[in-house]
This record gives structure tokens, C-alpha cells and sequence, in this order.
């Protein structure tokens, strides 16, 4: 277990690292630094919170306030995303080989190369999800809405604590009231 947990690490630090220290090969690249070295980095704090997604442009600040270089920013978020699935994976990973090429595999971490805001979303969202198995309602929904700042599609995850705890077995005496409505569905498209 100690050297896969060692694995692990390096296999994270190298993801970290590449994404990070990537360049400009992805096309949202160019928007982030001109975001970075323009508008983010003239703002005052005051100004940030007047942002919808304040959380990200609040990154953005701390960031260009260790350095101007925009690959500190982007050496930041990676570290960040990066961390959230180290986590995860050291949680609930059973094979953590597995867990890193289904990452890579599934276009999670390749695409992250672009949706750089919305990947780390994604990925504090997968940290939050510990409160939905959890029951933890509130914390939920406060995390949900600290991510909002990061990316406002986040908002969306709001209902998922509800609909993940709904029960979606179908049950006897529910199948002729799902079959007359199917059927309704059919008979209306193709009739």
C-alpha cells in the first residue's frame, strides 16, 4: 500500500506539472492570460466581489500577487485540481492505476487543458459530494454555492443532493402509470 500511495503522488505531481507548465496549445490559454495580465490583476479586492464569479477572479488576484507570469496562475489552479482528485482517488480508490487512466482516459484531465474554471469546478464539486452520502444538507449547499464563485454552471449541481437520494427503482405498482405515459409519448410522436 505505501508504494502505491508513493505511486500515486508522483503520477499526480507529473499531471500537475504538465498541465500546469502546458503554454499556450489549448484555445482558452489565451483568454486566461489576457484575463490574468489585464483585467484580474488592475482589479481591487472590492471590485473582485462585484464579479459574479468572484471566487475565480479572487484565484486570479492571489495569484498574479506571488507572480505576473501567467504559468503561476496556471501552476495554481492546476494544483488545486489536481489535489481534489489526489483526494478522492486516496479515499476511494481501490487501484489507483485505474483511477489515473480512467482520468486521463475519460478526457477529465485532457479536457481540464481548456475548461481550466470548469474542471475545477468539477473538482471541488467531486470533494462535496462526500456531503451528499453524508447527509450533510447545509455544508452541501454552502460548498455549492462557494463553487458558484468559481464557475456559475455550478449552480446546477444544487438539486443533485435530492435526486441523488431518490429512490429510481421501479416498483410493481408504478409500471402501468410509466408504460400509459411512454406509450402516450410514442403515440403522439409517430401518430
Amino acid at each position: 500500500y505505501g508504494l502505491n500511495k508513493i505511486y500515486l503522488c508522483i503520477m499526480m505531481f507529473f499531471l500537475f506539472v504538465l498541465s500546469g507548465i502546458r503554454g499556450d496549445f489549448a484555445t482558452d490559454y489565451v483568454n486566461y492570460n489576457w484575463s490574468y495580465q489585464n483585467v484580474y490583476s488592475a482589479e481591487t479586492i472590492i471590485e473582485l466581489l462585484r464579479r459574479r464569479e468572484f471566487g475565480f477572479a479572487f484565484i486570479n488576484k492571489i495569484a498574479f500577487f506571488i507572480n505576473s507570469n501567467t504559468v503561476t496562475f496556471m501552476l495554481i489552479i492546476s494544483a488545486l485540481t489536481t489535489f481534489c482528485y489526489y483526494i478522492m482517488f486516496e479515499k476511494y480508490s481501490e487501484d489507483y492505476l485505474v483511477s489515473l487512466i480512467m482520468l486521463v482516459v475519460l478526457d477529465n484531465y485532457v479536457i481540464s487543458f481548456n475548461l481550466t474554471r470548469n474542471i475545477l469546478a468539477c473538482a471541488f464539486f467531486l470533494l462535496s459530494s462526500e456531503l451528499i452520502i453524508n447527509k450533510k444538507l447545509l455544508q452541501y449547499l454552502i460548498c455549492v454555492l462557494l463553487i458558484t464563485t468559481i464557475h456559475k454552471s455550478a449552480i446546477l449541481m444544487l438539486p443533485m443532493y435530492w435526486i441523488l437520494k431518490f429512490d429510481f427503482r421501479i416498483k410493481k405498482h408504478q409500471i402501468f402509470p410509466l408504460l400509459c405515459i411512454v406509450g402516450g409519448i410514442i403515440f403522439m410522436l409517430f401518430f
